[in-house]
């Protein structure tokens, strides 16, 4: 057993604490890197995160695909379907307000946030990233203290030198949003997650389903799924690969989070 593994079995308190200060330094030398290193930089992350060596010039499989379109996709498009808030305009204007998931506020700063006047359940996140939320599932065990650290922290961060060079995210002006909090009559939550191809997604598709509460993830690969009449078609209309993070409250279905171009 190495040392990592002993100190995650039995101190995770110290590997958490360890863990969040490595990523801060590895955030700290991507921001402080000068663009024309960032497609090596890429390259060495991409290697040992996936094990195979990358030519980001000349992208072969999907996935290193994916690396060259976060340093040179021109396509505005893309950090305004990242945005968290911003893409709640596009939802609208292509499928309509029903498919969006309701929200109390939006907000520059955590101190503006009056908690008095939210319900006793909500959701905090931030909309310059991926993953930075805070579930509330009480308020008054909520302690406002502490998130206001973790939401001030995650504001004053450049989310495209957090994440592995995602470039997009840097022209996304950070703030807040509350949304409101969703769950099944079970007491969890399902995330799917389609990942859609040529403005088709009978074209191919792949569903990964999240189940947020025991944090589990099943990859079922389809050759067909259906999101709804014609939803689908028109999201993808002029787009060239997205992945689609949806809600399933029972019904309806619900557009999550952000999309991933």
């Amino acid at each position: 057993m190495n040392i990592k593994r002993i100190i995650k079995n039995y101190t995770p308190g110290l590997y958490i604490h360890l863990q969040e200060k490595v990523c801060e330094l590895r955030y700290v030398r991507r921001k402080l890197a000068r663009p024309n290193h960032y497609p090596k930089l890429l390259e060495k992350r991409f290697e040992k995160l996936v094990g195979q060596k990358m030519d980001i010039k000349y992208p072969i499989t999907y996935s290193q695909k994916i690396q060259w379109l976060k340093l040179y996709d021109p396509n505005p498009l893309r950090s305004q379907l990242t945005d968290k808030i911003a893409v709640r305009d596009w939802i609208r204007d292509k499928i309509g307000e029903e498919y969006l998931i309701p929200i109390y506020g939006i907000y520059d700063k955590f101190d503006d946030i009056d908690f008095d006047k939210l319900p006793k359940s909500f959701v905090i996140k931030t909309n310059h990233s991926s993953g930075w939320n805070i579930v509330v599932k009480d308020k008054n065990n909520f302690n406002i203290k502490e998130g206001e650290k973790k939401i001030n922290k995650w504001l004053s961060l450049n989310y495209a030198f957090w994440s592995e060079y995602e470039i997009h995210y840097s022209k996304i002006a950070p703030r807040i949003l509350i949304e409101k909090y969703m769950e099944d009559s079970t007491g969890n939550l399902t995330d799917y997650k389609f990942l859609c191809f040529a403005e088709n997604l009978n074209l191919f598709g792949s569903i990964m389903i999240d189940l947020l509460i025991i944090n589990v993830m099943y990859i079922i690969w389809i050759g067909n799924c259906n999101l709804g009449p014609n939803i689908p078609t028109v999201i993808l209309r002029g787009v060239r690969n997205l992945k689609i993070s949806s809600l399933c409250v029972e019904l309806p279905i619900y557009y999550a989070k952000d999309l991933s171009m």
